[in-house]
């Protein structure tokens, strides 16, 4: 999917992403979506690189580099049980074969909590943050991918 200027806004689809989530998990459950969907916006405004992703699912929340740059993450509000995050989701189907594995060996390489899944996105659910050193481990892991994301753009 391409990027969309005209897309909903980051706000839309936050409030669709917290809908979502409310509409099947417990209070506790949402409190902590939304704190970690807070966080995660927060980091990604502190920089400058990166804006909102408006293609995708409308319940999606994500940033990517720049306009038409590859997307960092995405927020799915309903994984399996619960919300999950994607990081690089789309950056490995948008490439040639030979870069696509260059791309999955650099960020197999990095120090992870969470599988890479195919096409060399990661998936980090929610449950999995529910502390300061997995948020924390999590703010390192997108520091890392930023350049990379870069390089393959």
């Amino acid at each position: 999917m391409s990027w969309n200027p005209e897309g909903p806004s980051l706000d839309a689809r936050r409030r669709d992403f917290l809908m979502t989530v409310e509409s099947y998990a417990d209070p506790a459950a949402l409190r902590h979506a939304e704190a970690l969907l807070d966080a995660l916006v927060g980091w990604s405004e502190a920089h400058p690189r990166l804006e909102p992703a408006r293609a995708g699912l409308r319940q999606t929340v994500g940033y990517r580099l720049g306009a038409g740059g590859p997307v960092l993450w995405v927020a799915h509000p309903k994984h399996g049980d619960e919300p999950a995050l994607l990081l690089l989701p789309t950056l490995g189907l948008e490439l040639e074969f030979d870069d696509c594995h260059a791309l999955l060996r650099e960020v197999t390489a990095l120090p992870s909590r969470w599988p890479v899944e195919d096409g060399a996105a990661i998936l980090v659910p929610f449950s999995s943050l529910g502390d300061g050193p997995a948020r924390s481990a999590l703010t390192r892991l997108l520091d890392d991918l930023v350049p990379i994301a870069q390089r393959y753009a």
